[in-house]
């Protein structure tokens, strides 16, 4: 993931959109200045799970490339960059669905993220 201009971009994991107007999601944000937080929308809420954190991890400043993933285990999402677990949560709100890419602006500054070399695999217990 790259950030061209703006402010955060991120990975949504086990997003669900059955529900029309109101999907359920978690979302990582990873953002040029070296924080990120974890965010659960469900229904037209958020959650903050949690909050804005730094990272020396996180490259920071315009056009970094840093390397983001999500691992999805039962109840457990391990979140890293850089190939650093950097935290992780528990949660039983959402346990499947669909994955996808954001970009976000807090202070309104038109926001731009590239994401290349994207790669999914499906965990099997053994």
């Amino acid at each position: 993931m790259q950030i061209i201009k703006g402010e955060c971009g991120g990975l949504i994991s086990r997003a669900d959109t059955t529900n029309g107007d109101t999907p359920s999601f978690y979302y990582f944000e990873v953002c040029q200045d070296g924080s990120y937080d974890v965010t659960a929308f469900l229904k037209g809420n958020h959650i903050y799970l949690i909050g804005r954190t730094k990272s020396s991890a996180i490259y920071q400043g315009f056009q970094q490339r840093n390397w983001v993933k999500v691992v999805a285990n039962a109840n457990t999402l391990y979140f890293y960059v850089n190939e650093h677990m950097i935290d992780h949560i528990s949660d039983t709100n959402l346990s499947s669905g669909q994955i996808g890419i954001m970009a976000r602006s807090y202070n309104n500054p038109p926001t731009e993220v590239a994401f290349s070399n994207a790669k999914v695999w499906l965990l099997r217990a053994s």
